[in-house]
């Protein structure tokens, strides 16, 4: 009995998909499809639709918004010949996005690198979702970003000299900054808020692990001079460990879970997995909005 090997031609890939649904054969090369201005034009709708693509757009953690405004955009490029989906828009933004955060990256890390992407000054929008400390790194290291230039925010130039006195026969250096990038308020996303502090100083003093203001770090904040009692302090102390054990017994088992939580994703997002992070806060987000809805408010 011979038995006969079909050989599948190289260019024909098989997938095993989970979908219900046949998969959109445009899906993979949605992007391929475009011309560079239809590019141009698809990336300034997404532009236009901050809960799209901000991370801190109150948006974009709204799911049905978004899938509306991905179909919306969809429709706008879609054809008799070519029906495009929200899926598919999405998909297409998140080619143009990874690219984009690839060639920050590079900015930042290799000196004299060269973008030769053409529609990365498109892009640099994006730029907003990246952690404060990263993007003034990129606007003061590469002043070629031109491309970025915030509607509401003036660019103010300082001139910085190492000598005061010998002005005149220093050359003319300039440091450009974003003022909105060093004096920006304080988010309400508790990933930011270690984050907008990046520029100040660091403090002498070492900071106490203890997150909680006890008595020895009120007085030791507002007196200028320390303390020479050996017999206050020994009180102090005292009076503050009596404090926090005290604080310490009525935390629940909820506390600790919940500072367990915000231990991991900070830790996720200071090694420079933001998108994760952010991902993972939206999931916990969207588990305590159906456990709301299902046991608090329809009981009220």
């Amino acid at each position: 009995m011979e038995i006969i090997k079909e050989e599948i031609p190289e260019d024909i890939i098989y997938e095993a998909s989970y979908s219900s649904q046949p998969e959109n054969p445009l899906n993979k090369s949605i992007a391929n499809l475009l011309n560079d201005e239809e590019k141009r034009y698809f990336i300034s709708e997404v532009k236009k639709r901050p809960e799209l693509w901000s991370i801190r757009n109150p948006d974009h953690a709204n799911r049905i918004k978004r899938r509306a405004s991905w179909e919306e955009v969809a429709v706008m490029f879609s054809t008799p010949e070519r029906i495009l989906s929200g899926s598919d828009m999405l998909n297409a933004y998140k080619n143009f996005k990874d690219t984009t955060t690839r060639i920050f990256r590079r900015l930042r890390t290799k000196p004299g690198f060269n973008v030769h992407w053409p529609f990365f000054q498109d892009m640099e929008f994006i730029i907003d979702n990246l952690p404060d400390s990263e993007k003034v790194e990129l606007l003061e290291k590469y002043q070629r970003l031109k491309g970025y230039q915030p509607e509401t925010v003036p660019i103010t130039t300082v001139k910085i000299y190492e000598n005061d006195k010998n002005e005149e026969n220093l050359p003319s250096t300039s440091w450009e900054t974003s003022i909105e990038s060093l004096i920006k308020p304080i988010s309400e996303d508790p990933l930011t808020l270690s984050s907008v502090l990046f520029n100040e100083k660091p403090s002498r003093k070492r900071r106490n692990s203890n997150p909680l203001p006890t008595m020895v770090n009120i007085q030791s904040e507002e007196l200028e001079e320390p303390i020479e009692s050996s017999l206050f302090n020994q009180h102090t102390a005292h009076t503050s460990q009596q404090i926090t054990s005290l604080v310490e017994e009525k935390r629940d088992r909820f506390d600790h879970f919940g500072a367990l939580v915000a231990s991991t994703m900070r830790e996720i997002f200071n090694n420079g997995l933001q998108d994760e992070a952010f991902k993972m806060k939206r999931e916990i987000h969207d588990i305590i909005e159906k456990y709301e809805e299902k046991f608090l408010f329809n009981h009220q």
